[in-house]
């Protein structure tokens, strides 16, 4: 098995995945994998693509597979810490909160005003969201 190519790029690659994720448990971004987003602000809204590492971790250390000597406790930890980033990149208002700003500048367009009623819609602002789907 240690002959795997497979297991073998895996092990070369750990390193680089691992460092992809915020670390710092004082962060708002804690566990968060997305570097552009926590890390260099390059972005508004993280990728939460980064997050399913968490299964492919889980299945190296559940396969007796994992290259480190690490604590079962400490390898939990990181792994609650994926899910609790994916949880914060996940909001309800996300879309109402890139919309809103944008308003102003399409005004009465058609696309725009139907994809900001359903943004309305997801929180809750039902009359405002039926005006902008009908004025859609």
């Amino acid at each position: 098995m240690q002959d795997d190519p497979y297991l073998l790029a895996v092990k070369a690659a750990l390193p680089r995945v691992l460092a992809l994720f915020d670390t710092d448990r004082t962060s708002d971004s804690y566990g968060m994998g997305d570097r552009r987003y926590w890390a260099w602000g390059l972005i508004d809204f993280g990728n939460g693509t980064f997050q399913g590492a968490a299964h492919g971790l889980a299945r190296l250390w559940a396969g007796g597979l994992w290259p480190y000597d690490t604590p079962v406790q400490r390898f939990v930890d990181r792994i609650d810490a994926l899910f609790n980033g994916a949880r914060r990149l996940t909001r309800r208002d996300e879309a109402f909160q890139l919309l809103a700003p944008l308003a102003p500048a399409w005004g009465d367009d058609w696309w725009f005003q139907g994809a900001f009623a359903f943004a309305h819609h997801e929180m809750e602002l039902l009359d405002e969201s039926r005006r902008l789907a009908e004025a859609s």
